[in-house]
C-alpha cells in the first residue's frame, strides 16, 4: 500500500476512534500509532528504509531526449549567438571533463578560449566552424 492511501486511511480510522469509542486510553493509543506511523512516512523515504515505497524519478533525461535538444540548439547556433554560447559551454565542459583539475581549466578556458573554442567564435558557416571544432577537440582528447 503507498503512503499517499495509507495517510487518509489512518486519519479516518483515528477519527473513526475518537468518535465512537471515546476512551481516553484508546484515543492516546489511537495517536501514538498515527504519530510512528507518519514519522516512518516522512522519515522513511531519507532514511531509505525498504518497507516504504516511495518511487524517485531519476533526474537525468533520457538520452534520446538530450540528443534532440542538442540537435535543436545546433539547428537554433545557424542564427543565434545564444545558442553558439550553449555549444561553446559545452565544449568547454568536455575540456573540463578531461583535465584533472576541472575548476581552474573551466575558468582558464572562459577567460582565454583555446583553438577550438576561437573556432566556434568565428563568423561564417557555424556548422562547419563546429565540424572543425570538434575534430580539434577529439584530436586533443586523444593525444592526452
Amino acid at each position: 500500500m503507498s503512503s499517499a492511501k495509507l495517510v487518509p486511511i489512518l486519519t479516518a480510522a483515528t477519527l473513526g476512534v475518537l468518535i465512537i469509542e471515546g476512551k481516553y486510553f484508546l484515543r492516546w493509543l489511537t495517536v501514538i500509532t498515527f504519530g510512528i506511523t507518519l514519522a516512518i512516512i516522512l522519515f522513511g523515504a531519507e532514511l531509505g528504509l525498504p518497507a516504504v515505497e516511495i518511487r524517485k524519478k531519476e533526474n537525468r533525461p533520457n538520452r534520446r531526449d538530450e540528443v534532440k535538444a542538442l540537435s535543436r540548439i545546433i539547428r537554433q547556433a545557424r542564427k543565434g549567438k545564444t545558442a553558439r554560447e550553449i555549444i561553446v559551454e559545452r565544449i568547454i565542459e568536455i575540456y573540463a571533463s578531461a583535465s584533472e583539475d576541472y575548476s581552474s581549466t573551466y575558468s582558464r578556458l572562459r577567460s582565454s578560449p583555446n583553438e577550438a573554442i576561437k573556432k566556434l567564435r568565428m563568423e561564417g558557416d557555424f556548422v562547419k566552424n563546429l565540424e572543425e571544432a570538434l575534430k580539434i577537440v577529439e584530436a586533443e582528447i586523444n593525444e592526452d
